[in-house]
């Protein structure tokens, strides 16, 4: 599995500066505005562009045929590719905390970065059965289609239930709960999925 992590990561390894850089940008905008909504809706889109960009390159490479001629199960490909997904979540995570030391107010931050940590699961969740489904290069447009749908929704909804003029008030954890709880749900679900795709899939 830590030859299947490297490997990923390996596919990004040229271009992973440009994301780092993406990234360090809204969160200083982040630390400058006190709160996480922007980072946390670029969280979303860097949670989706990264296992995609790594899945395009092993597309490209004919990888999985290779490997699994070479002994390497399915179940350990698709879990590997899970694995590395988790990768910029914690990443995005870590950074979003970081911000809660320059939040005016400290809880209703932490009930925004409770609310993205369950779209950004919502995201890889969704991203990733449909990869191993259609392709990164045959499902481009889909795929980017659910990107800017489920970025739009994280940044709309953040601004309309987090912003300084949210249209109404909810107890502060009661959304962001509801939202991380359905993203662990499909968290859950989406690996059986993935596996059951790539088992009826024609390498």
């Amino acid at each position: 599995m830590k030859g299947l992590l490297y490997k990923n990561c390996k596919n990004v390894a040229s271009v992973i500066w440009y994301y780092v850089a993406f990234a360090a940008v809204f969160f200083a905008v982040g630390c400058i505005g006190g709160n996480l909504i922007y980072l946390g809706s670029v969280g979303i889109m860097m949670c989706v562009i990264v296992p995609l960009a790594s899945f395009a390159c092993d597309e490209r490479e004919n990888w999985d045929a290779f490997a699994v001629s070479s002994g390497i199960s399915r179940r350990q490909l698709v879990m590997s590719r899970y694995l590395f997904s988790a990768l910029p979540i914690i990443a995005c995570a870590l950074l979003s905390a970081l911000t809660l030391f320059f939040a005016e107010d400290m809880a209703a931050s932490a009930a925004q970065l409770l609310f993205f940590a369950g779209m950004w699961l919502i995201a890889v969740s969704v991203l990733l059965p449909l990869v191993h489904a259609y392709g990164a290069e045959k499902a481009r447009i889909q795929l980017t289609l659910i990107m800017v749908v489920i970025f739009a929704a994280g940044l709309t909804a953040g601004i309309f239930l987090f912003g300084e003029d949210a249209a109404f008030e909810l107890p502060a954890f009661v959304l962001p709960s509801a939202i991380f709880a359905v993203g662990v749900a499909f968290a859950a679900v989406s690996p059986f999925l993935s596996v059951s795709i790539m088992n009826k899939k024609d390498l």
